[in-house]
């Protein structure tokens, strides 16, 4: 269609070239032969109208011309789009296939790696009488390296699968720890709702791994790793979580854990969620839980002589009984807390929130209660000896029901009147 549109285009101006010369060349050389004898006034009239209409089809010839170039343009970048974008899809396909394959084959080396280790591991169990042997017995170093071998090399639901194995075989518990694990790669390992009672796993990494609903009863977590692992709603009762690191992180939670009689003496729990959690009867001697959320958690009987509190929310939290002597507890939040009967002697309560909290019978002999809030608090039959309230208000009758005052220049007392507060020095 082009080609032809061309041609008789060519055709035409050849045409109207031809009569053009014709004319000129009558008039020139007057050739009268020819029959265009006509002025040149008629002339012009005459060829008007073709002109004008040479001129019209120039002009469509162009705009034609130049449509057809555009659409050719977009034509041939629509088509490179599609097949750039196709190229993509194929490769995007290429590497989804070739990823899928590559965790396939990756998925099968660790299954085979695992069947491999519970095999040979049945072997010495079975011909080499594994569960029988001493601490210096050869069958036992092979066993351990098999172990901390393949644990370095499985994923989160093997590592799972391989500790079933050794705690159903009886080879990490207490009783009969054949199998040590210090140091053994545990990390992300998925635990969840697995029943480890009395295991040993001593010095063990299980960062990040996930123990939540765990049963770990009387688990020996000595100096374990349990860094931003999840342990909420974990019953880790009776364990044994001395020098533990339990540093927090934002997945860090032990919400509602059982923790009663644990040993986290020494532990990192610095901003850790304690939120309901049980550490009644717990060794936290020494322990680091700045700015930790102990809001309505478990304290009664527990040993937190020594402890970092600066910071904690501890409102509504057991307390009864506990041992707080020499902790540090600044800025702590203690509202209603039952702190009834605790040892409080020489702790530090700088700008500690202590209204409406139960102090009674309390031992707050020479602690530091520097710009406390003792609001409401119960302060009946506590030991307020050695105590500086320069800097505390308290209110007459809160220190008419403790059993040991402190000196009367030592108090600030005050009394409501219509003027205001009257503090009497």
């Amino acid at each position: 269609m082009r080609f032809g549109r061309h041609f008789w285009l060519v055709i035409g101006l050849l045409a109207v070239g031809i009569v053009f010369a014709m004319i000129l060349s009558t008039y020139q050389f007057h050739w009268a032969w020819t029959g265009f004898n006509k002025t040149l006034w008629d002339w012009m009239q005459l060829l008007v109208v073709p002109l004008v209409l040479a001129g019209v089809a120039l002009q469509f010839n162009y705009v034609m011309n130049r449509n057809e170039q555009n659409i050719s343009e977009q034509r041939y970048q629509n088509d490179q789009k599609v097949a750039e974008q196709r190229y993509q899809n194929d490769q995007k396909i290429a590497e989804q296939r070739y990823q899928m394959d590559r965790d396939l084959a990756a998925d099968k080396q660790k299954e085979d790696q695992l069947q491999i280790y519970l095999d040979r591991m049945s072997e010495l169990l079975l011909n080499h009488h594994l569960r029988n042997s001493g601490e210096q017995d050869e069958v036992g170093y092979i066993a351990r390296a098999r172990t901390l071998t393949v644990l370095s090399q499985l994923d989160a639901k093997r590592k799972k699968s391989v500790l079933q194995f050794l705690y159903e075989s009886n080879l990490i518990i207490k009783s009969s720890n054949i199998i040590a694990l210090n140091g053994a790669d545990l990390q992300c390992a998925d635990l969840h709702k697995t029943t480890l009672i009395d295991v040993v796993l001593s010095e063990a990494d299980l960062s990040k791994a996930n123990l939540s609903d765990a049963n770990l009863h009387e688990a020996d977590l000595y100096k374990a790793k349990l860094c931003e692992a999840d342990l909420s709603e974990a019953d880790l009762s009776n364990a044994n979580l001395f020098q533990a690191d339990m540093s927090s992180s934002v997945l860090f939670s032990l919400y509602g854990t059982n923790l009663s009689q644990a040993n986290l003496s020494g532990s990192d729990l610095n901003y850790a969620n304690l939120r309901r959690v049980n550490l009644s009867n717990a060794d936290l001697s020494e322990a680091h839980l700045s700015k930790a959320d102990l809001s309505y958690a478990e304290l009664g009987h527990a040993n937190l002589s020594k402890a970092d509190l600066s910071g904690a929310d501890l409102n509504n939290a057991n307390l009864s009984e506990a041992d707080l002597n020499n902790a540090n507890l600044s800025e702590a939040d203690l509202s209603s807390a039952d702190l009834s009967q605790a040892n409080l002697s020489h702790a530090t309560l700088k700008e500690a929130k202590l209204s409406y909290a139960d102090l009674g019978e309390t031992d707050l002999s020479n602690a530091d209660l520097h710009d406390a809030s003792l609001f409401s608090a119960d302060l009946s039959g506590a030991d307020l000896s050695g105590i500086d309230l320069k800097e505390v208000v308290v209110t007459q009758e809160q220190l008419e029901e403790a059993k040991y005052k402190p000196k009367k220049s030592n108090v600030n007392i005050y009394k409501p009147s219509y003027r205001g507060l009257l503090y009497n020095s």
